[in-house]
């Protein structure tokens, strides 16, 4: 599996936060149990959110970690449901690497 880059997920992060929210920042954030402030954040390209975080947008937004963050490798094979342990494994091996919060 190819590496992360740091850009390449802030963007995609914000593009698909964006495509799946059908509630306004606000009701998304209650739905989440996040502040509106990191959806807005995110949607931006400001910060990735923590393992915790993206697994709450995920389940608020009734979608999988793999459809958030799909468009992360050229290869879109390489996602798929047996993938998402390491996907998930990825993103926190980034978050660490970038002491991310």
């Amino acid at each position: 599996m190819e590496n992360i880059n740091e850009d390449k997920l802030k963007s995609v992060l914000a593009e698909k936060l964006k495509l799946y929210r059908n509630k306004n920042q606000e009701m998304t954030a209650e739905m989440a149990d996040i502040s509106k402030d990191t959806i807005s954040k995110i949607e931006r390209g400001i910060t990735i959110p923590n393992t915790i975080t993206l697994l709450k947008l995920c389940r608020a937004l009734k979608i999988t970690p793999n459809q958030l963050l799909e468009g992360l490798y050229e290869d879109e094979n390489e996602i798929n449901a047996d993938k998402s342990g390491e996907l998930l494994k990825d993103f926190e091996m980034l978050i660490k690497n970038y002491k991310i919060q």
